[in-house]
């Protein structure tokens, strides 16, 4: 919490991986690695002190963020991403179109012209929902605001990986234990119950 307090008055120079590197016990730093990676969804060396700082002070704490009751890991989607991709998609009905990249977006008085390889379309309104590197191959005209250009291009992907293991039933719930774990050692370093409220674990 001191780190998140004094946020700005930290380097975008000093990486996370600088500061790991000063914490002398090799538990404590595994630890605090498994934690900041299932933060960031990246490595170390490529996320700055500053930024993960500020991350921290704008949402609560480290603590706050990992916590799964009563914190950021709370929620979780019934049926998964997919599954809401799913339902969006029944609600669009025929509007939704496949398979359209949109090379460019012309904004004026009258809205927004949005351009596909083969089509045109016209919108009130567009909101851009997508990784900001995959958003950086689209033209805008006019050109984005700085601050805006700058966050999409500064921008790059995580990279995480994840296994899911269906169990019978959620077994671990019967003897009173929550299904998550943290793994110092191992080719896995954290474990997260994710089962829906009813059926398989």
């Amino acid at each position: 919490s001191r780190m998140a307090r004094r946020a700005a008055d930290l380097s975008d120079d000093r990486t996370l991986a600088d500061w790991l590197s000063g914490i002398a016990s090799p538990r404590a730093r595994r630890l605090v690695e498994i934690a900041t990676s299932a933060l960031t969804a990246t490595d170390p060396q490529r996320v700055s002190l500053r930024a993960l700082a500020a991350t921290l002070n704008t949402s609560g704490g480290l603590f706050k963020m990992l916590r799964f009751k009563g914190g950021g890991q709370e929620s979780l989607l019934s049926g998964g991403a997919g599954g809401l991709a799913t339902a969006l998609a029944d609600e669009l009905g025929t509007d939704l179109m496949l398979n359209q990249r949109v090379l460019e977006l012309v904004r004026d008085d009258a809205g927004v012209t949005v351009r596909t390889a083969d089509r045109l379309l016209s919108a009130g309104r567009v909101v851009i929902a997508c990784a900001p590197p995959v958003a950086q191959a689209i033209h805008h005209h006019p050109a984005l605001p700085e601050p805006r250009a700058r966050a999409q291009r500064d921008s790059f992907m995580g990279t995480i990986y994840k296994l899911v293991v269906v169990y019978e039933r959620p077994f671990w719930r019967e003897a009173g234990l929550s299904g998550e774990l943290l793994l110092l050692d191992g080719p896995l370093s954290a474990v997260v119950d994710i089962s829906p409220p009813n059926g398989a674990g």
